[in-house]
């Protein structure tokens, strides 16, 4: 879409409501192209829609992605204030809180090097700011 039309410059979370489990499965590739099958369960998930100004929650990025052995997590916010950012497994569950502290307005990173014993597999590193939350998915190998 060019500079200016419509829509341009936000992000639209989607939104998932049941009373049942939730089952997702396919087919994922690893660097070389090899096949690695993944399901993930969500019982009674529950997310919600929810439209947010990129200029308002900050930003986020993982670098390299996937990753080995470690991962820089560039954000940005645009005013200083408590930030949080925190990774959790394909189930939910938190596996690691990479930073949490007060941000200065602008661009920080920080590294983050798992444990050897953190499995491969599929984590999403959430910024959570005054303002929102910003999801980045990363792939661990």
């Amino acid at each position: 879409m060019p500079h200016g039309g419509a829509g341009h410059g936000r992000l639209l979370h989607a939104s998932l409501s049941c009373t049942m489990d939730l089952y997702v499965a396919g087919s994922f590739a690893y660097a070389g192209d090899r096949p690695s099958p993944y399901i993930a369960l969500w019982h009674e998930p529950t997310l919600s829609i929810e439209r947010v100004e990129p200029s308002v929650a900050g930003a986020l990025q993982s670098d390299p992605n996937p990753f080995l052995e470690s991962v820089r997590v560039r954000f940005s916010v645009p005013t200083p204030g408590p930030v949080s950012i925190v990774v959790h497994d394909a189930t939910g569950r938190e596996v690691a809180t990479i930073f949490r502290g007060v941000a200065e307005a602008g661009e920080s990173i920080v590294e983050w090097s798992p444990s050897p014993h953190l499995s491969s597999g599929l984590y999403f590193c959430r910024l959570r700011t005054e303002t929102g939350d910003i999801v980045e998915k990363m792939v661990r190998f």
